[in-house]
């Protein structure tokens, strides 16, 4: 169709790649820290629950592994479609498991004096 309007087609640039990779470099760094820290909040939380934290907290914090997957394997799919979205979800996803877990941790320190209280 000639009158028909063309989009114009989104190109990845050298820049958006190599901001991509350190995206995904950082939810590989989310991915491992977190799976490190797995296996001792798992096993802190069933001898003694974190200090009596509610079980959607504790799930909270083992879900680390689940939000860096998502938004690695979400962050890159959607980046070849829209490279600045693609990076959005890379980094938005892991942050919203990340964010709230340092405040956890920030309230227990204050509260707490250091130790599980």
């Amino acid at each position: 169709m000639a009158g028909a309007p063309s989009t114009p087609r989104r190109r990845i640039t050298i820049w958006a790649l190599f901001l991509m990779v350190l995206v995904g470099l950082f939810d590989l760094g989310i991915l491992l820290g977190s799976f490190l820290l797995w296996l001792p909040s798992t096993m802190i939380s069933l001898g003694t629950q974190i200090g009596g934290l509610p079980d959607l907290l504790v799930l909270w914090i083992l879900a680390g592994p689940l939000f860096a997957l998502i938004g690695l394997a979400a962050g890159w799919l959607t980046f070849f479609f829209r490279p600045r979205n693609g990076m959005l979800i890379g980094l938005l996803v892991p942050l919203v498991w990340l964010i709230p877990l340092i405040v956890l941790v920030a309230t227990g320190e204050g509260r707490c004096a250091g130790g599980i209280c």
